[in-house]
Formats: structure tokens, C-alpha cells, sequence
């Protein structure tokens, strides 16, 4: 699975080369990369230490799902819950990535796939380094695992 992304790496980057082949592109573990191909965009993350560490989304026969989560405040543990997806997955080897879209304070998170139960086809677990408050926002990227 990648590396999950928190609100202190670095933003997006956009580019027309391949970022697995040749020297790669330089990237912090997390980042993602637009690449722009004729008409269409490939979604890449940044996997592993090399420069040619990137792993591409899905981008055919795949599903996509954006959508953002306000914090309620009536989560049982504001630094560690589960977040409902918008519609179930066909399984649970999909990837995330997450920031914060309008926060109190920004918090690091991690968005584990270790233990049984951190990802279901319904929902997914957010650990964050602080608590969140409610009302603060956070976006997520959903893909199938190509």
C-alpha cells in the first residue's frame, strides 16, 4: 500500500514524463503527481525512496471517488476514527490519500492498512498526531489499486 499522505508534505507537482521510468521525478513519500498525456491526466503517488518510486492510480476500469469529511465532534476518539466512504467498494485493496481542507490547526494523519479492520469496503481509519475539532475538513482521493 503507499504512503499515506498528511497536511505536512509537500503539495502536488504536475508534469508530461513518466515519474517510474528513466530518472523518475523527485518527491517526498506521499506526494502525488498529475501527469498530463494528450487529453487525459494519470494520478501517480510517490511509493517508495527512489526517484522512480511512483505508483499509478487506476485510471481505467476503475473507480475514483472525491468527497470531503467534516468533522462532527461526536466521534468516540477525535484522533483516531473510522470515516464512512460516500458509496461501498467493490473490495478493500483500494488507496487514499488525504489533507486537510480547512482545519483549526493543521494535524499530521496517517491513514493506516495494517490491521484487519483498518479498511473496509464501507470505511477507513484516519490516526491522526493531535485531535481534530469539529467542524474542521478534510478531503480524500479514492481509487482502486491498479
Amino acid at each position: 500500500m503507499p504512503a499515506p499522505v498528511s497536511a505536512q508534505q509537500a503539495v502536488s507537482i504536475t508534469g508530461t514524463v513518466d515519474p517510474s521510468a528513466g530518472g523518475g521525478v523527485v518527491g517526498t513519500l506521499g506526494q502525488l503527481y498529475y501527469r498530463t498525456l494528450g487529453g487525459s491526466i494519470q494520478l501517480w503517488q510517490k511509493t517508495s525512496a527512489p526517484d522512480t518510486g511512483w505508483t499509478r492510480f487506476a485510471t481505467s476500469g476503475g473507480s475514483v471517488t472525491v468527497f470531503r469529511y467534516t468533522v462532527t465532534g461526536v466521534e468516540p476518539d477525535l484522533s483516531d476514527f473510522f470515516i464512512t466512504l460516500p458509496a461501498a467498494r467493490a473490495n478493500d485493496t483500494y488507496r487514499i490519500v488525504g489533507q486537510c481542507a480547512g482545519v483549526a490547526s493543521i494535524i499530521p494523519f496517517d491513514l493506516p492498512d495494517i490491521a484487519a479492520g483498518d479498511r473496509t469496503t464501507t470505511q477507513f481509519r484516519l490516526i491522526a498526531s493531535s485531535v481534530f475539532t469539529a467542524g474542521d475538513k478534510l478531503d480524500f482521493i479514492v481509487a482502486d489499486d491498479q
